[in-house]
């Protein structure tokens, strides 16, 4: 049970919507009470705008920076949930959660940020001197209730200082220190509330994590799980699944209420599960959906034509979630896709003795005669580290640039969103072979 804070009163009901067990801080104190609390001399509380002379005080700790769909705040002390915008700002003990299809940042004024999955809900905190650990710097204490956040800690203020850390509380009650190592890039975590236990994976960087007396170093790409003891040995992160279908950059019709098409991965040994995130954008922010599953595979059902994007984890015993694996996209058109590439046919071999060939790719026009973006990658998706990327107006485009080994390519309608002229990407085999060798006789010594 989350302790209660100082001078709150009695817990007041668990508002709805949050996971069973949680409790809340308390009714809502008396206006002189609040007025005293706002203007006592915590170090944690900022003075706002036009505050010269002590007018009024406002605890902030935190703004939403970002959120697409619907987000809510539950003030400390109140017992209701509240719509959270852009701009909105954060106090010390409010409550934040994430509804279907929403992604929200938070960003902290002493620097770092929250970014909330769908059906997540964090509180965030300044917590008392006595309550953090020794040898870490005050910083703003974060509680995942529910659902997956990723965080990025703050920037030292100068090479020579401490990195930042971040605090996170476990149910228990309990604070456990982040702190990232020097020398290692930009780190970042994710922390992940569920029946498991609470798991903290290291995505980037390197760092130490640190409660009461127990500390376990962990590197990027593996995670530990915070328990009643501290956090446990890390565990290196379960791979994720290789996509299966729909292929790279698929385009499929979209019809009204009867569009579907089944999302395929392969099994990952020893996996108890997979976590399928779904969105409309890149960054999966748009509409953004998480789906745990036991299965490896899930039946999409697109509610309107235009661009989808899915990538797969795989949950471990323990209760970790790896990586999601590489993202693909999914186009949904409102007619009969078709395909607008020319040549080279798939498969194709080019073969060359001494430089470098040159190969030319044609394709067809597409509607209203975009701009076309050429792309030719050594993966399997073209988009991936292309070794030839080359905007053109014309059908056509020749690139002589090309080593021997194995290429993927593909032309695309050139924006923000490269719209593919394909329905699968194309094979291009580009093979060295020996120059030819003419010997010529010095002299004819037998007459046939």
């Amino acid at each position: 049970m989350r302790r209660q804070k100082k001078g709150t009163g009695n817990s007041s009901p668990r508002p709805l919507g949050l996971p069973s067990g949680l409790c809340v801080w308390g009714k809502v104190a008396c206006p002189l009470f609040l007025l005293f609390l706002a203007c006592g001399e915590k170090k944690k509380t900022l003075m706002g705008p036009g505050d010269a002379g002590a007018a009024q005080a406002v605890s902030v700790i935190a703004t939403c920076a970002d959120v697409k769909g619907e987000a809510q705040v539950r003030r400390a002390g109140k017992p209701y949930w509240e719509p959270l915008a852009e701009g909105g700002t954060l106090r010390d003990g409010d409550w934040v959660r994430t509804l279907n299809d929403t992604h929200a940042r938070l960003e902290f004024l002493q620097g770092g940020s929250l970014e909330l999955s769908e059906n997540a809900v964090v509180v965030i905190e300044m917590p008392e001197p006595s309550e953090v650990p020794a040898g870490a710097a005050a910083a703003p204490r974060v509680s995942v209730e529910s659902g997956e956040v990723q965080a990025t800690p703050a920037e030292p203020k100068s090479e020579d200082d401490e990195l930042p850390a971040l605090l996170v509380r476990t149910k228990d009650g309990k604070t456990t220190v982040l702190q990232p190592q020097k020398g290692a890039e930009k780190t970042a975590f994710r922390l992940s509330a569920s029946d498991a236990g609470f798991a903290v994976a290291v995505t980037r960087g390197s760092a130490t994590f640190r409660s009461g007396s127990a500390q376990v170093a962990v590197p990027a790409g593996q995670a530990a799980v915070l328990g009643p003891e501290g956090p446990a040995a890390p565990v290196e992160l379960p791979d994720f699944p290789a996509s299966v279908a729909p292929g790279i950059d698929a385009r499929l019709l979209f019809e009204e209420g009867a569009s579907s098409t089944r999302l395929v991965w392969a099994p990952v040994n020893g996996a108890v599960g997979y976590r399928l995130q779904v969105a409309r954008d890149f960054s999966f922010t748009v509409q953004a959906r998480i789906i745990d599953l036991t299965l490896t595979s899930f039946a999409l059902k697109p509610d309107s034509k235009g661009l989808y994007v899915w990538r797969v984890a795989t949950k471990a015993p323990n209760g970790v979630v790896g990586e999601y694996g590489f993202a693909r996209r999914i186009f949904f058109e409102a007619e009969e896709p078709k395909e607008l590439l020319l040549g080279p046919e798939d498969g194709t071999t080019v073969s060359f003795a001494g430089a470098s060939p040159s190969v030319a790719f044609t394709w067809l026009t597409a509607a209203q005669n975009p701009t076309y973006r050429l792309m030719v990658s050594k993966a399997a998706d073209p988009q991936t580290e292309p070794v030839a990327n080359l905007v053109t107006t014309e059908q056509r485009a020749e690139v002589s640039t090309l080593g021997a080994g194995e290429y993927r390519w593909g032309v695309y309608v050139d924006g923000k969103v490269l719209k593919p002229l394909f329905l699968k990407p194309r094979r291009l085999i580009v093979k060295a072979v020996p120059k030819a060798v003419v010997n010529t006789p010095k002299k004819i010594n037998k007459w046939e």
